[in-house]
């Protein structure tokens, strides 16, 4: 049996060092609680929606910095971090969950289905994410989404569970609750 802990925490937009250390703080709480993996919200690193401040390189930076002091503290828990990747040519940036454990990155997938309506404009900002990864641990193999790739019945999620995946999203398994660290 995997467990998990939601950690829903209130990021605040560009404030990096800030986010940087409630989540750290998060991930001690969720270490002492005895989860295997826990879930941060979509961009919790930089705040949702970062907007124009994807134009300022200096940003991005920062998030990644951020993203690499993080993952020190991966340390014998899984953890599920909302950030902002980019490209190797430094141009492209994607909506992104890292999968770190054992001090470091060790995955990071990219959102597929980018919102473009209402307050939603992720199509100016990002690129599509393509690959449909299956991660492990121990014996659960999971898929990892971002938002509105969960929402479609043809999308990421069904292709990660022709791939392996063990883990659907709550509203298609009939989950009721999970706990929150």
């Amino acid at each position: 049996m995997v467990r998990f802990g939601l950690a829903q925490i209130n990021a605040t937009i560009g404030d990096i060092s800030g986010n940087t250390a409630r989540i750290e703080d998060y991930i001690k709480r969720a270490q002492k609680s005895g989860v295997d993996v826990v879930v941060f919200p979509e961009m919790a690193l930089p705040g949702y929606p970062p907007e124009d401040l994807l134009f300022k390189a200096s940003f991005t930076d920062a998030n990644l910095k951020g993203l690499a002091q993080i993952a020190k503290k991966a340390v014998g828990i899984t953890v599920i971090l909302g950030f902002i990747d980019r490209s190797g040519n430094k141009k492209d940036l994607y909506n992104a969950a890292a999968i770190m454990a054992g001090g470091k990155v060790q995955a990071v997938y990219h959102k597929h289905l980018l919102p473009n309506y209402s307050v939603f404009d992720e199509k100016r900002y990002f690129k599509v994410g393509c690959e449909n990864k299956v991660f492990s641990l121990g014996n659960f193999c999971f898929g990892v989404n971002i938002c509105e790739d969960i929402w479609h019945s043809v999308g990421p999620v069904s292709r990660q569970v022709a791939a392996g995946s063990h883990a659907v999203p709550a509203e298609q398994s009939g989950a009721k609750r999970a706990d929150a660290v």
